[in-house]
């Protein structure tokens, strides 16, 4: 099974979408497999993080933010903050992979966050479920 949802941002945001891939999972009917969620952009991520844990999330956009900076001297002309964001993106990735056991995610201490690296957006996730 294959969805595609979708999740407003703030600029430099971390958004916990767990429960909007967990709701694919019970849709899906798999029990035993893998999702994967896939970022559909290219200046925002997706990532496994420690679920319920805001520190993290708000270490983890300022840590990017000081490695890629936004700066005029990028040579992609469209945005010195979309091209920090593609670069963020490249860095940390646009998918991840968790295993469902028993109709739910495996690590109950990770959840799938999307990590906004440009401006504020509605932005779509691909959703894919595949399993027993």
């Amino acid at each position: 099974m294959i969805k595609i949802c979708h999740v407003k941002t703030q600029k430099n945001s971390v958004v916990d979408i767990t429960a909007d891939v967990l709701e694919v999972v019970k849709e899906s009917g798999v029990q035993n497999g893998i999702v994967t969620v896939m970022a559909d952009g290219v200046s925002f991520g997706i990532a496994l993080l420690e679920a319920n844990n805001a520190a993290i999330a708000a270490d983890l956009v300022e840590e990017l933010k000081r490695l890629v900076p936004s700066r005029i001297t990028f040579r992609y002309e469209l945005s010195p903050d979309s091209a920090a964001g593609r670069i963020k993106s490249c860095l940390f990735g646009a998918s991840a992979t968790a295993i469902i056991q028993n109709g739910t995610l495996a690590c109950d201490q990770l959840g799938f966050f999307v990590l906004e690296h440009n401006g504020a957006s509605d932005r779509g996730f691909y959703v894919s479920v595949i399993g027993e």
